[in-house]
């Protein structure tokens, strides 16, 4: 019913909200707690199951605490869910155990040590209780926060329930994958729609003094009835779709050019799996070299693949040392950044015969090893078994092998100072003969030009001899070296890539020393038996938008070798050709494509999606006054009950009075709203009136249910189009123009 009434304005129950946008409330709940979630996946093995996960969690916070807030306080709403989520985090134990294998043992072991166990993994994470226990947890208490908070009518706290959790989850999250756009783009829409059906419900619930007032209140339950439900509700639902939209579409568009090095809370966290640091596995090579005949490993592929073993980028002056902390990793381990160019998939089952210290070899960028339990380092690649030696495991593997194109390398530049700056230090005094000879051999030029003479220096001048005895450090370095022109003597490996490291270093560009093997000699249909012979060492320099490029710097490696060597070396390493080599043809017949940003791959796609978002932003923009008209139709239409047709008048004409920058109050009374309204418009005897709606909304207001007829209802719809054709036309031009476009009119609470 319609009535007049003076009564003080206060608190209204929070318990007493049956509204028709309840429900679609709780949805936009549920999408905001599981926003962290979506924004956390990409961190795991299977990113579609923890999505899942967290929206399932999100949608039983949320469905528990509607369910138990009726009948208990807030807190007390909390601890009774409590239980229902310990019992989940069990139930995940017993489907997806972690290291503790008894379920209730795992579960306490999980919530515990979820967080450590987080950060001291190699990304992407395994789908186990110990590194799910604390997302769902948090997804959980997000829910129930949020709920809470929207039930006591706190719609910008139930927003920040949310938020805080998806910017935890952005952080810990910005160096594992691509940027957080889909999240991001979740929780605007669910804010949107939390904040747009609020309905202003904070001023009322938080009102500290009661004010009389006069005013007019159509009582329909708490909300618009009908048509005019379905109206607001899809309203919201635009907006947030087009705030969705510009979120999502948007924001890759404006910031397709920028490439932050986002902070990555791991990195300061000291990883539990090591390496036996008295090992040097650069010191093998030239006692290797020396008796080349003893096995080391079988390896089974359907082609011939070399292997990388270790990543060696730290140099003391006398020697090279591997990493020294690495992350227990799943089975399925993190794509390179920047992605591997023209990438070939190569797998391979190897068997370790008998091999120095822990690091397990892999094929090209490794992207799953399965068999063994394992730690990654994805800075170096290198694959480490966490229970035992290298020496007696099996296991299979997969990686992706680079096409290197010398035409696509030799425009890159090398990162400034930063993060790489430990790939150009050399400790110490260099000695002078070191350094005069790193200015000459590496020349003028790019980076890249730089790194192939350096390269073609080392195999053009110095001859490979397998009885030179081992060392690699400055000392050894300064006696072999000689100035370019001259002829120099002879070494293994380890020396020649250690001087291109060196060298390297010393010109200006990052580095670093790689130990592999070859593919090995034929023992099978596709087996491969590789020795002691086989063991070689290469240097790598990183060029941005490529990543670690790795060189062949041995003499009579790749440009003495024979035609079969040369095909076996397209599915290992993939040693970047020299320029004027003939084996540049032989890389490229595993050229797939240009590799992303090679040639302005990047500016078209940045291109695409500002594009695509301005596409986007401007079909929402033309889909307001879409929505507008639909509603003003809706509301004056002759198909509507003569009481609805005038209120919808009214919601109109008040409407409008806003549009035109004079809104009145909801306590203002019927003559007073349409004496203000006429007063707006110039002085006119023709002007339009307003005095059948005037007559028309007293007699909903004050008569019985079903008083008002069809002609006075129609008369006031008649009088609504005509005041506000002519309000609209004694506006200034650009409020003229916006008129129809104002979205705000949408979200406008029903009066």
């Amino acid at each position: 019913m319609v009535e007049v009434t003076a009564r003080p304005v206060a608190a209204e129950p929070s318990g007493s909200r049956s509204r028709p946008g309840e429900w679609a409330a709780h949805v936009a709940l549920a999408v905001l707690s599981a926003a962290a979630g979506v924004a956390l996946a990409p961190g795991y093995v299977d990113p579609m199951l923890v999505g899942g996960l967290a929206a399932g969690w999100a949608v039983g916070g949320v469905l528990l605490t509607r369910a138990l807030v009726g009948h208990l306080s807030s807190f007390a709403t909390v601890v009774a869910g409590l239980p229902v989520a310990l019992a989940g985090i069990v139930a995940l134990a017993v489907w997806r155990p972690g290291p503790v294998p008894d379920p209730l043992g795992g579960a306490v072991d999980a919530v515990l040590r979820s967080g450590a166990r987080i950060l001291t993994g190699a990304l992407p994470l395994p789908v186990a209780v110990d590194t799910l226990a604390l997302p769902v947890l948090a997804t959980w208490l997000s829910a129930v926060a949020a709920t809470l908070a929207w039930r006591a009518a706190r719609p910008l706290v139930a927003v920040l329930c949310g938020v805080l959790p998806l910017v935890g989850a952005v952080v810990l999250n910005a160096a594992a994958g691509p940027p957080a756009y889909p999240a991001v783009g979740l929780a605007a829409v669910a804010a949107v729609a939390l904040l747009a059906l609020s309905d202003g419900r904070g001023e009322r619930a938080n009102g500290a003094a009661a004010v009389a007032t006069a005013r007019i209140r159509f009582d329909t339950g708490g909300a618009p009835r009908g048509g005019a439900a379905r109206g607001r509700l899809l309203a919201v639902a635009v907006a947030a779709v087009a705030v969705g939209l510009v979120a999502a579409l948007g924001a890759p568009a404006a910031l397709s050019s920028w490439r932050p090095a986002p902070l990555d809370p791991r990195a300061g966290v000291t990883a539990p799996v090591r390496t036996d640091q008295a090992l040097n596995p650069l010191s093998y090579l030239s006692t290797w070299a020396a008796d080349p005949d003893e096995p080391l490993l079988t390896v089974e592929s359907d082609r011939r693949v070399e292997l990388r073993w270790v990543a060696l980028a730290e140099f003391t002056g006398s020697t090279w040392l591997p990493e020294r902390g690495y992350q227990a990793a799943a089975g399925t381990l993190a794509e390179p950044d920047p992605p591997v160019p023209h990438a070939s998939r190569v797998s391979a089952d190897i068997a370790v015969d008998r091999l120095p210290g822990n690091w397990l070899p892999v094929v090209g960028a490794p992207r799953t090893v399965e068999g063994v339990d394992i730690g990654y380092d994805a800075a170096s690649g290198t694959v480490v078994g966490i229970d035992a030696g290298a020496s007696g495991q099996r296991y299979s593997v997969s990686g992706d092998v680079a096409g290197w194109v010398p035409e696509e390398l030799a425009p890159a530049g090398v990162p400034g100072e930063g993060v790489f700056d430990r790939y150009r230090q050399l400790p110490g005094e260099v000695p002078g003969r070191i350094s005069d000879i790193a200015a000459e051999a590496a020349g003028d030029g790019t980076p890249y030009q730089r790194a192939v003479n350096l390269a073609r220096y080392l195999r053009h001048t110095y001859t490979f001899d397998p009885a030179v005895p081992s060392g690699h450090g400055y000392p050894r370095l300064e006696r072999m070296l000689v100035p370019p022109g001259e002829r120099g003597g002879g070494g293994t490996s380890e020396q020649f890539a250690s001087a291109f490291a060196v060298l390297a270093r010393e010109a200006g560009l990052p580095s670093r020393v790689v130990v592999g093997f070859g593919p090995g000699a034929r023992s099978g249909q596709s087996e491969f038996e590789v020795t002691t012979g086989d063991a070689i060492a290469w240097g790598e320099v990183y060029f941005q938008g490529a990543g670690w490029v790795p060189f062949d710097v041995t003499p009579g490696g790749r440009e003495a070798a024979s035609e079969d060597d040369q095909a076996s070396e397209q599915g290992g390493s993939g040693t970047a050709a020299d320029p004027e080599d003939d084996t540049v043809a032989d890389d490229r017949r595993h050229e797939p494509a240009d590799p992303p940003g090679a040639t302005g791959d990047t500016g078209s796609t940045g291109t695409i999606a500002a594009t695509a978002g301005v596409g986007g932003a401007l079909a929402v923009v033309l889909l307001v006054p879409v929505l507008r008209a639909a509603r003003a139709r809706r509301r004056l239409s002759l198909r509507a009950s003569p009481r609805d047709r005038t209120m919808g008048a009214w919601r109109e004409l008040r409407d409008g009075l806003r549009l035109a920058g004079a809104p009145v109050s909801r306590t203002r009374t019927v003559a007073e709203v349409v004496a203000a309204a006429e007063r707006l418009l110039p002085e006119s005897a023709d002007g339009p009136r307003l005095g059948g709606l005037h007559r028309a909304v007293n007699q909903a207001g004050y008569g019985p249910a079903g008083a008002i007829e069809a002609h006075p209802a129609a008369k006031a719809a008649d009088e609504t189009r005509a005041y506000l054709r002519a309000l609209r036309a004694s506006l200034p031009r650009p409020r003229r123009l916006l008129w129809w476009l104002d979205p705000r009119p949408l979200f406008w609470r029903a009066s």
